[in-house]
């Protein structure tokens, strides 16, 4: 549902809305100036179900998560009454300038700064979840500030009571058990989307929703697919992701919830068990790069006539072993695709 723009309007008394940063599928973001205490922020605008009254519970609960370095720090929380009698839970978080990880997942992250993200959004996952369950991770909600920031705490569940803000959930990154008759929301259905958000940028998947369609057919084809827990299965892997970090991302996204990680510690040490020995970076359509034991090493797709070649270099030297002509375009950047998912881990 469409909401009305309040850019340039003053909310809860003192948030002066400059402009909307995003809208998403329960509320909006906008940059605001907090004239109480002279600050910019960000705040999140969620309408509140009027059937549900749980609001001020989750904004204490909200608070307590301010202080982690890998999570959006909440600065204020409170119910607002627009002049309509309309109820709005405003979350006031600092601003964090840079964009989110949906903003850069079709420029090709680097795998290694992929990976560094997420552990660290699992470090601050794993402080909320003794409380609050976020039930709304995704790449969008991953800021890339401060080295990998969860934000948007707006549909989030509370541990102890069930309590929260709205009983809806962002479909399409959804566990199994997410599903009616008795769908079920706790630490597990966040490890399964935290997965499922890596797989997303892993494999360079933009518009997600779009991809879904086309590769399943119909809403319903993907909806029986998310049930099944056949998702990451029926899409497969980008050829540039290492089978190691594929065994990972599946294990998050496993169907029944006891196979996956039992915490986002769990997930996070997971990953950190992956060393990465070059971080390669897409510098030109046809160069990338990266620094091993102190030498600069690029891979380099060159045209020849009607054909194309293949060029490993360290220092400027060819690795001959490596080198490979002969080819058509697409089996060239799909032979570079190969090198970095062999090169990229240790063995």
């Amino acid at each position: 549902m469409s909401r009305p723009d309040l850019s340039g309007t003053t909310v809860g008394g003192h948030f002066a809305l400059k402009k909307r940063l995003g809208s998403g599928h329960f509320g909006d973001v906008y940059l605001c100036d907090n004239t109480m205490m002279a600050h910019i922020s960000a705040l999140k605008v969620v309408p509140i179900d009027p059937a549900n009254s749980n609001a001020p519970e989750l904004e204490a609960q909200l608070l307590n998560l301010s202080h982690h370095a890998h999570i959006v720090a909440v600065r204020s929380a409170a119910v607002w009454e627009d002049s309509a009698g309309h109820k709005y839970l405003l979350i006031e978080m600092e601003y964090v300038p840079g964009g989110s990880l949906e903003d850069v997942i079709k420029k090709e992250i680097p795998l290694g700064e992929l990976v560094s993200l997420m552990k660290n959004v699992l470090f601050g996952l794993d402080h909320a979840h003794p409380r609050v369950v976020h039930r709304d991770v995704k790449p969008a909600n991953i800021l890339l500030g401060g080295g990998g920031q969860l934000s948007d705490f707006g549909i989030a569940m509370v541990v102890a009571t069930g309590a929260s803000v709205s009983n809806l959930q962002y479909v399409l990154n959804r566990a199994p058990e997410c599903f009616p008759p008795t769908p079920t929301y706790d630490v597990s259905t966040d490890i399964f989307a935290a997965g499922l958000t890596l797989f997303r940028a892993l494999n360079l998947i933009a518009n997600w929703k779009a991809t879904l369609l086309t590769a399943f057919g119909s809403p319903g084809g993907v909806l029986s697919r998310m049930q099944a827990g056949t998702l990451v299965d029926g899409l497969g892997f980008h050829p540039r992701v290492p089978k190691r970090l594929q065994k990972v991302v599946k294990t998050a996204c496993a169907k029944q919830p006891s196979k996956r990680y039992p915490t986002a510690a769990a997930f996070r040490d997971a990953l950190e068990g992956l060393k990465i020995a070059r971080d390669w970076r897409r510098i030109a359509p046809d160069t990338w790069e990266c620094l091993y034991n102190g030498s600069s090493e690029q891979l380099i797709i060159t045209s020849k006539g009607t054909t194309w070649e293949v060029d490993y270099r360290r220092n400027g030297r060819r690795k001959t072993a490596s080198h490979r002509t002969g080819l058509s375009q697409s089996d060239a950047l799909k032979y570079v695709y190969q090198l970095i998912a062999e090169t990229t881990l240790w063995a």
